[in-house]
């Protein structure tokens, strides 16, 4: 990928640098707001959380997780759609830390008006302290 500026008129001013690639077709990234939705909820023990309700409208696909664990221990947290619904992934939060999970493809939504949540699950030793749990999902209407 390299940089390419695109010039205005008799200026000369930079108006707009975007990404090429080798055979000069451009990328941009986009952040659509209208399509993502985040939520996040504060985990102790083994709780399950709702993180993000569910929406009638659209299949809510997963696309991040993001932990922050303030205990001594590691602590597994797994996602789940819907309530009481397969677990879909885990993901290991090392102690006094942070880890993240962004898939390049998204976890699809098994049905509209289905919530995503979090349980801690941990054998051995289980710290009080909180973990906070973040999804980021995308709005897909169709399937």
């Amino acid at each position: 990928m390299m940089d390419t500026e695109i010039f205005g008129g008799d200026l000369g001013a930079t108006l707009r640098r975007i990404k090429t690639d080798s055979s000069g077709a451009f990328r941009r990234s986009y952040n659509f707001r209208d399509i993502t939705v985040t939520g996040y909820s504060t985990l102790t023990r083994i709780d399950r959380m709702e993180i993000i309700p569910g929406n009638a409208s659209y299949f809510l696909d997963l696309v991040e997780i993001t932990g922050t664990n303030t205990s001594s221990v590691a602590i597994r947290v797994d996602i789940a759609e819907g309530t009481g619904g397969t677990v879909l992934d885990s993901i290991v939060i090392p102690a006094t830390s942070v880890a993240s999970k962004i898939y390049t493809v998204p976890i699809p939504a098994s049905e509209k008006d289905h919530n995503w949540n979090a349980k801690v699950n941990q054998s051995g030793e289980i710290s009080d302290n909180p973990i906070t749990i973040t999804l980021v999902v995308v709005k897909n209407d169709t399937y």
